[in-house]
């Protein structure tokens, strides 16, 4: 678990999800990071050589 602010979480995902710039672009100026969301990656072995993280939920508020 990670506890983040805006422009991390951004550049979490757009490691994780290998983004381009224009594409982190794109979800910082369209999909910012709300208040208290919440991110989250799965692993699944069967993807890629030695297996990948998977977007869940982006944004998910709980409360």
């Amino acid at each position: 678990m990670a506890i983040t602010h805006h422009l991390t979480i951004l550049a979490t995902q757009a490691n994780f999800e290998r983004l381009s710039p224009e594409q982190f672009l794109h979800l910082d100026e369209h999909e910012k990071p709300v208040n208290c969301g919440v991110t989250r990656y799965v692993g699944n072995p069967d993807l890629g050589s030695q297996g990948k993280l998977e977007l869940h939920e982006y944004n998910r508020q709980y409360y």
